[in-house]
């Protein structure tokens, strides 16, 4: 640090800005300090950006209060780590627009929405066509016990398969309505089904591409 001076011109040091630099040091080095951190440290921003590549967003979770709010770090931090929405302040994970932009970076995230967000079939449907059906690894447990909806969401973007419960991806009826949905969705479908005469006709039937699966 660049000392200031006093009037005759000998160096003052400002130990608030010391103990700051050191604890920035600190957690750079070893970004799980950020936790015993002082507030000020825990609300440098530029710290917290320096700090999310190396701990894969994780050292949101010991941010100030005041950066969980901040929509463009916590959105930074999305790119990194599909739970940044968990440690982000409640305002964001219940604000539709604010989630739907976390999920077009990575669409699990949605797993850190609030409850409601999570069970929003209309979010769902929008992300899917946006081409983000993997949103529904994060959704809620309403949603994935739907069938029906399960089958809309794979139409619009069969890539939300590998995210459908495993007991519904093992029911033969449901992997021949998936592909007849989207043939492609046939490569996220078990061996067996692969396979099976009729499901492979019916996924090539819809989309010659699935041949390759």
């Amino acid at each position: 640090l660049e000392a200031t001076r006093d009037s005759r011109g000998a160096p003052v040091v400002d130990l608030r800005s010391w103990r700051h630099a050191s604890w920035r040091a600190t957690v750079l080095l070893d970004w799980k300090q950020l936790a015993a951190a002082p507030p000020a440290v825990q609300a440098d921003k530029d710290l917290l950006l320096g700090a999310l590549m190396v701990s894969q967003g994780k050292v949101l979770a010991y941010a100030a209060a005041s950066l969980k709010a901040d929509r463009s770090l916590v959105l930074e931090s999305v790119k990194f780590s599909e739970q940044a929405l968990e440690w982000a302040a409640p305002e964001l994970r219940s604000d539709r627009g604010f989630v739907m932009e976390a999920v077009a970076i990575r669409p699990p995230a949605l797993c850190g929405a609030t409850d409601d967000l999570r069970e929003d079939r209309s979010l769902l449907l929008e992300a899917a066509e946006l081409g983000r059906g993997t949103a529904l690894a994060g959704a809620g447990p309403g949603v994935k016990r739907d069938r029906k909806f399960l089958l809309e969401v794979i139409a619009l973007d069969p890539h939300a398969t590998k995210h459908v419960p495993r007991e519904m991806l093992h029911d033969r009826s449901f992997a021949l309505e998936a592909v007849a949905k989207s043939g492609r969705a046939l490569q996220y479908l078990m061996p067996a089904f692969q396979a099976d005469r009729e499901i492979v006709a019916a996924a090539i039937g819809e989309n010659v591409a699935a041949a390759l699966f």
